[in-house]
């Protein structure tokens, strides 16, 4: 649907480069969710990258959707280099910021990207983005009930976002007595989002770790399906 949304915006306006990245985010995230089982989806992003780049070299909404497709596409050091390098042009967007920490913590860099984040959250503490990755961030350096605090009011005001409780949900896992709990969130992310196929593994992987590899085999039988279905627009 936003792909379809985003195009009437672009055959509207063919250089408005943020609806333009917008629609190469979609690509991105359908691939990411499992939608896809090839990469074209990450081709499609990264047309739709320098399409937007080659009306706004600038664009922050681009480099964030370059850094993402680069690091599912295994290109870590140019995923690295397109969040350096538009940090370095606009040092004073808390986008740019974001979207430099992004690449940072995609490269196992966590701890120098979490600083980035936290003077981001210093300015605005409600930034969609950043309050998302600080999760991850701390998800990523071992801070598990960081993690699961900082997602806290996030998710309240975001029900719908599934992948961010996917991250919450492998924080309370890691954290004492948590199993129980990271089941319960990993759950209300299906709830949210069906046809998310990381969440699926991962419920599996709970069922497993609790020792009910009968659960695990349903959960991931019962995932596959749906995810396929959510990927025909059936669900």
């Amino acid at each position: 649907t936003a792909q379809e949304l985003l195009q009437r915006a672009v055959d509207r306006d063919p250089g408005f480069a943020r609806a333009i990245a917008a629609r190469g985010y979609t690509s991105w995230r359908r691939y990411f969710a499992g939608w896809c089982t090839d990469s074209a989806a990450l081709t499609d992003a990264l047309r739709d990258v320098q399409a937007a780049l080659e009306v706004d070299p600038g664009s922050v909404a681009a480099h964030m959707t370059l850094v993402r497709a680069c690091w599912d596409m295994g290109w870590h050091e140019r995923a690295l280099e397109a969040g350096r390098s538009i940090h370095d042009r606009n040092p004073d967007s808390m986008g740019a910021t974001v979207a430099f920490a992004r690449s940072l913590n995609n490269a196992g860099l966590a701890q120098y990207a979490l600083p980035l984040v936290t003077s981001v959250l210093a300015v605005d503490p409600t930034h969609p983005a950043a309050v998302k990755l600080n999760v991850w961030c701390h998800l990523m350096v071992g801070d598990h009930a960081g993690a699961v605090e900082a997602a806290q009011i996030y998710l309240e005001r975001h029900p719908g976002d599934a992948n961010t409780r996917w991250a919450v949900a492998l924080a309370w896992a890691h954290c004492p007595d948590g199993l129980k709990r990271a089941m319960a969130v990993a759950q209300d992310g299906l709830d949210a989002d069906a046809g998310d196929v990381t969440i699926w593994v991962l419920l599996g992987y709970l069922h497993r770790h609790v020792g009910d590899e009968d659960g695990a085999r349903r959960t991931w039988e019962r995932g596959a399906g749906l995810t396929r279905a959510c990927g025909t627009g059936a669900c």
